[in-house]
C-alpha cells in the first residue's frame, strides 16, 4: 500500500483532476469488511492497444477465480489506463505489468491493491483500513500470486541457467540428502554444475535484488499464496524454482553470491507459513523491518499483521489508521507489546538501530532505520514455540518474573519494576563490523588487558573462573548459549592466539595500518574474528563491582546496568536530561554472571518511569 493514484478525466484537450473517490462512488462496497473489488483486464490483440479494465465488487466468501498481483509500486508516471470508462494515472511499473499480463483473446481477472482499494480512505473507519485485514484471505483465495519483476532483458538466458542449476541439483540429490555437503572441484565436472565463474550466478543475484524483493507488503503476498509465479515481461516461471536455485547456489559456496537479505527473508517466511508457523507480530517485525515501506512508515507494522498469530482483537489488537502520525503508530505498537507479552523483548530492537527521531519515547524502536548496527537473532525466543514442551529461552536474567508495565495517561511514559545492578566505570572502544586485522587485535587486546584487566586479575569474582575465561565468554556472550558457530573448546587457546597476534603486530614490519598480508588476515579471521563476532558494534565495559559486559555503543561511563521484571537480558539505562525524575532506555546488554538470574532479587525492585 504505497504511492498515490490519481484519477483524471479527458476533456477539451486537458486532464482536469477530479476527486479520487469518484471511481469508488461508482463501484461502492455494501460492506468493506467482507467484500472486495476485482479488476477485469480486457483482452488486446496488439501490445500497443490501450489498457481497458472493468472494476466490480464481489463477496470474498464467493469471489470466483482471480489472481493476485504483487509488485513494487515505484514512481507515478504519465501512464494511463481506462477503468470503467475513466482515465486513471498509474505508476509505470503497474502499467507495464497490466500491459504484459493481459491476454490476447480473453479477459483476465486480477486483484490489484492500488486500484481495487480507495487509497485515499486512510482514516480508521475508511475502506482502506477495513480492507487491509482481508489481504491475507485475498491472496490465499487467489488462484495464484503473480510477482511482477518488471522488464528484464536477459530473462531467457537466466531461465536456462536456472534450469541447469536445478538439473545439477537433482543429480546431486543423494549427496544433498545425506546431510552437510561441501562441493569438491570434481563435483562441478561430474554433476555438470556451472563453473564458479559463470556469469549466471551474478545474473541470478542481481535478479533477486530487484525492487520487488524490497517491499514489505510482498512478504505476505508471497507467503500465503497457493503458488507464486514470477513474471518478467512475457516470460513466467515458478518462484519456487528461483528460490531452489538460489539455495543450491548457497550450498555450492559460490564466492560473492549475495542476492540480498530481503529475498532470503521472504522465502524463509513462505516456508514458515506453509508449515503453519505464524509467529508473533513482534518477531515478524524484528525479522523484516529492513524491507521497504514506500510511502507510509506505518506499513513496517501493518503489512505483517496478516502473517502474525496475535495481531487481532484477542492479542495486540492492532488498529489500522494512516491518519495518525507514524510516531504514534510505533508508540502504540510498543505499548501494546509491552502490555500484552509480559516481557521486555522489544528492547532488543533498540540496540540494533540508530535513533533517528527524539519524537519517539526511548522505549519505542524506530522501525524506519535502513540498516542493522548488530543482530538480535541470538536473543529471540523460537517462533512458534516448540510443541510440546516449554519455550527455550536463551537467557533469563530476571528468572521467570513477568513484566507488568503501567503507562501514563498520554501513553508516552512507561513504569517498570526493577533495580540498578551496577554502574559502568570503564568502557572500551566500539568493536566495528569492518576494520583491519591489526585494529581487531588492538581492539581485543585493549579490552582484555585494560577493561577486563586480565593481566592483573586472576579470577572473575562473580563466577570464580579464570579471568581469561570470563573475558572470552563475555565477548562471545557465553557462545550465545550454544547458538554461535564452534568456538575454540579451550578458552586458553583463544588467549594464546591473541597474545601471538599481539606480538606479531608489534614486531612485523609487513603488518601496517594500510598493508595486507593474506596469511595474517586468514589467521586473524580463523582464530579471533569468528570467536568474537557477537561483540560487533558493542563496547566491553567493567562495572564498579567488577562485572564484565557487552553494551550498546551509546553506553558510556556512569551509565547504569539494571534488571527489570520480565527482562531476559539486563538493560542499560540512564537518567533523562529532558524529564526530571525519569529514565531513558539505551538498550540491552550481556553481563557475565547474571544472565540466568544469578543476581536477580525481587525484594530489591522498585518503580522506574521511562520516557
Amino acid at each position: 500500500m504505497a504511492s498515490t493514484t490519481c484519477v483524471r478525466l479527458l476533456g477539451c484537450g486537458l486532464w482536469p483532476q477530479i476527486p479520487k473517490t469518484s471511481l469508488y462512488v461508482q463501484v461502492p462496497f455494501s460492506d468493506a469488511t467482507s467484500e472486495i473489488r476485482l479488476l477485469t483486464v480486457q483482452p488486446a490483440a496488439k501490445p500497443a492497444a490501450p489498457i481497458r479494465c472493468q472494476l466490480s465488487v464481489v463477496d470474498l466468501a464467493h469471489p470466483g477465480d482471480y489472481e493476485g498481483l504483487s509488485y513494487h509500486w515505484g514512481e507515478v508516471t504519465d501512464d494511463y489506463i481506462s477503468v470503467n470508462g475513466r482515465k486513471i494515472l498509474v505508476g509505470g511499473n503497474l502499467f507495464n505489468a497490466l500491459k504484459h499480463l493481459r491476454y490476447r483473446d480473453r479477459p483476465r481477472v486480477l486483484w490489484v491493491d492500488a486500484i481495487c482499494i480507495d487509497q485515499e480512505s486512510n482514516d480508521a473507519g475508511g475502506e482502506k483500513c477495513k480492507q487491509i485485514p482481508l489481504m491475507r484471505r485475498i491472496y490465499q483465495q487467489s488462484t495464484q500470486t503473480i510477482a511482477w519483476f518488471g522488464l528484464y532483458h536477459n530473462v531467457h538466458i537466466l531461465s536456462r541457467f536456472v534450469e541447469k542449476l536445478l538439473q545439477s541439483k537433482r543429480r546431486l540429490s543423494h549427496k544433498l540428502e545425506s546431510g552437510a555437503y561441501y562441493p569438491t572441484p570434481s563435483d562441478f565436472e561430474e554433476y555438470r554444475i556451472p563453473s564458479a565463474d559463470h556469469g549466471g550466478y551474478r545474473a541470478l543475484a542481481d535478479f533477486l535484488s530487484t525492487s520487488w524483493t524490497e517491499r514489505v507488503w510482498v512478504i505476505q503476498e508471497a507467503a500465503v499464496a497457493r503458488r507464486v509465479t514470477i513474471q518478467c515481461g512475457d516470460h513466467a516461471f515458478p518462484f519456487k524454482d528461483i528460490a531452489r536455485a538460489a539455495l543450491f547456489t548457497f550450498t555450492l559456496a559460490i564466492k560473492d553470491f549475495n542476492p540480498g537479505t530481503q529475498f532470503k527473508s521472504t522465502w524463509a517466511e513462505c516456508t514458515k507459513q506453509k508449515l503453519g508457523q505464524r509467529g508473533t507480530l513482534l518477531s515478524l517485525v524484528m525479522r523484516h523491518w529492513l524491507s521497504e515501506a514506500s510511502k507510509y512508515h506505518h506499513d513496517k507494522i501493518y503489512a505483517l499483521c496478516g502473517l502474525a498469530r496475535d495481531a487481532g482483537p484477542d492479542g495486540l489488537d492492532i488498529r489500522f489508521d494512516y491518519t495518525k502520525p507514524w510516531e504514534e503508530a510505533y508508540t502504540d505498537f510498543a505499548r501494546s507489546v509491552l502490555a500484552t507479552y509480559g516481557n521486555l523483548d522489544i528492547f532488543s530492537a533498540l540496540t540494533t538501530m540508530k535513533r533517528l527521531s527524539w519524537e519517539l519515547p526511548t522505549w519505542t524502536p524506530d522501525w524506519r532505520v535502513a540498516s542493522y548496527k548488530n543482530n538480535t537473532l541470538i536473543y529471540r525466543r523460537p517462533e512458534p514455540p516448540p510443541e510440546p514442551g516449554p519455550i527455550r529461552v536463551l537467557f533469563a536474567a530476571a528468572k521467570t518474573s513477568v513484566s507488568c508495565p503501567q503507562f501514563s495517561p498520554d501513553g508516552r511514559r512507561v513504569r517498570l519494576s526493577g533495580f540498578i545492578l551496577d554502574t559502568i566505570v570503564a568502557a572500551g572502544d566500539i568493536r566495528p563490523d569492518k576494520f583491519t586485522p591489526l585494529k581487531i587485535v588492538r581492539n581485543l587486546t585493549h579490552w582484555r588487558d585494560y577493561i577486563a584487566q586480565c593481566e592483573t586479575k586472576e579470577h572473575y569474582q562473580h563466577t570464580g573462573q579464570p579471568m581469561t575465561d570470563a573475558f572470552y565468554e563475555t565477548i562471545t556472550m557465553n557462545n550465545a548459549r550454544g547458538f554461535l558457530q564452534d568456538p575454540p573448546s579451550d578458552y586458553s587457546t583463544f588467549n594464546r592466539h591473541l597474545n601471538a597476534l599481539k606480538v606479531k603486530s608489534e614486531c612485523c614490519q609487513d603488518i601496517t595500518e594500510g598493508g595486507s598480508n593474506p596469511t595474517w588476515e586468514a589467521f586473524v579471521r580463523s582464530t579471533v574474528i569468528s570467536a568474537s563476532g557477537a561483540s560487533v558494534n558493542r563496547r566491553l565495559v567493567r562495572t564498579r563491582n567488577g562485572y564484565l559486559g557487552l553494551v550498546p555503543e551509546e553506553s558510556g561511563v556512569l551509565g547504569h546496568i539494571a534488571l527489570f521484571e520480565g527482562g531476559a537480558l539486563p538493560i542499560v539505562i540512564r537518567a533523562s536530561t529532558r524529564v526530571s525524575g525519569c529514565w531513558e532506555v539505551v538498550g540491552d546488554a550481556y553481563v557475565h554472571g547474571v544472565m540466568m538470574g544469578e543476581a536477580f532479587d525481587e525484594s530489591r525492585c522498585s518503580d522506574f518511569w521511562f520516557v
